[in-house]
């Protein structure tokens, strides 16, 4: 059996190495454990809802790719409006996919 005050000496004495060690402080204070937050993602392409569906609504569908944004107004018709994927015909896609813009109103 070891004595409590043995193991707290011991316990203060790594304590001590471990403050005076250069690459622990090395690691501390210049090498974060974790990265840094990224920025805020942009959305890069939009479309109405009213542009996609017959019975629109106020929303806009946002995503960095103009085909995540067919498939964002596929899901959102479907949600709010009940649409099913039997209406979203090939000729309707195109059509959605033309109305795709940029934020800034430009069209891709």
């Amino acid at each position: 059996m070891v004595p409590v005050s043995s193991r707290s000496s011991a316990s203060s004495t790594d304590e001590a190495a471990l403050r005076t060690n250069p690459r622990v402080a090395t690691l501390t204070t210049e090498e974060p454990v974790c990265p840094p937050a990224p920025a805020p993602w942009q959305h890069a392409f939009e479309l109405p809802c009213a542009a996609a569906h017959p019975v629109g609504c106020a929303a806009v569908l946002r995503a960095g790719r103009a085909d995540d944004v067919v498939a964002l107004a596929c899901e959102h018709g479907a949600r709010a409006h009940g649409f099913t994927a039997v209406w979203y015909s090939p000729q309707r896609l195109a059509v959605m996919t033309a109305a795709v813009t940029l934020p800034s109103g430009g069209t891709r």
